[in-house]
């Protein structure tokens, strides 16, 4: 899921030319340009941000069911723009 993010974000910020050198999920790039533009740069650094800190996570054992719920919710949050603020 991490690579995923990352690719979007390479679609996001880098000069076409470039990015299409640059994607791991090259064989899905039309579907990667039509949901990266679907989200803000911010929206998608935070979503990557948020797929590592749950896999952080998981490494250390923490309830993955609870992990899950808890990265859908930020995900969601990220991808309508709204963040979810960490405490």
């Amino acid at each position: 899921m991490a690579v995923l993010m990352r690719d979007l974000l390479v679609l996001r910020i880098a000069e076409d030319r470039q990015a299409g050198d640059l994607l791991v999920n090259l064989g899905r790039q039309d579907s990667l340009r039509l949901l990266s533009s679907a989200a803000s740069e911010a929206g998608l650094r935070h979503s990557l941000e948020a797929v590592l800190s749950a896999q952080d996570l998981l490494r250390r054992n923490v309830n993955p069911q609870l992990l899950v719920e808890d990265l859908m919710l930020e995900l969601a949050a990220c991808w309508q723009g709204t963040g979810r603020a960490k405490g």
